[in-house]
């Protein structure tokens, strides 16, 4: 378990974000969740 602080919410964040934009941006269309 992660203590949630300024720094990891950030860092939770920046993570999600890439994910998100990885997924929009690389992921044919056909393969969307």
């Amino acid at each position: 378990m992660i203590l949630v602080t300024p720094e990891t919410k950030d860092w939770t964040h920046w993570i999600n974000e890439g994910i998100w934009k990885w997924r929009h941006e690389f992921l044919p269309s056909k393969l969307k969740v």
